[in-house]
């Protein structure tokens, strides 16, 4: 799900505070390296919480994180943002079904 000008490393725990209250460590798989690829677990808590989330809930956490993580000349878009979040929520409930974790990769230029 790529997500153009959006750093992973800081939305997750972003998003897992505000639907959960509480921020988890994020365990590095491949951790961060001179290339700037790197890959996490995205941690249980967030996945749980936006498997079972509401669209109320996760369209609330997502205008409050686009206007959280908005910079002047880098504005995420409230809609973006609820799109953004419907999707991995929906991806979230597919992983809990199968039991599987979800992952997050990306490369920071």
């Amino acid at each position: 799900m790529p997500c153009e000008g959006i750093y992973p490393d800081d939305a997750v725990p972003r998003w897992e505070t505000l639907l959960t209250g509480a921020e988890s460590p994020v365990r590095d798989v491949v951790p961060m390296a001179n290339d700037g690829f790197t890959v996490f677990a995205v941690p249980e808590p967030l996945s749980t919480a936006l498997a079972g989330a509401r669209s109320d809930q996760l369209r609330a956490t997502a205008v409050a994180w686009a206007e959280i993580a908005s910079e002047p000349d880098d504005e995420i878009s409230p809609d973006k943002a609820v799109d953004l979040l419907e999707r991995l929520s929906a991806l979230a409930r597919s992983r809990t079904e199968k039991g599987l974790t979800l992952y997050c990769w990306y490369f920071a230029p």
